[in-house]
């Protein structure tokens, strides 16, 4: 169950990696637009950063609460 539980952790994990570098990668063409809508994409920009900081907070909780699971 500990490994299917730490497998399960990185599946997420990467995804939110993923989601996140789409998303920075959207917001960064938004800014470079000269007609883009710059505030929603700075708006944007700080959520996508406290999301990231989120994400962090819960991996290194995971990382104490769930000892590594030796490979076999």
């Amino acid at each position: 169950m500990l490994r299917e539980a730490t497998n399960q952790i990185t599946r997420t994990a990467n995804d939110a990696i993923q989601a996140y570098h789409r998303a920075r990668a959207s917001v960064k063409a938004e800014l470079e637009m000269p007609d883009g809508d710059h505030a929603h994409a700075k708006r944007m920009s700080a959520q996508l950063e406290v999301a990231r900081k989120d994400v962090l907070v819960a991996l290194e909780t995971t990382r104490h609460r769930y000892p590594s699971v030796p490979s076999e």
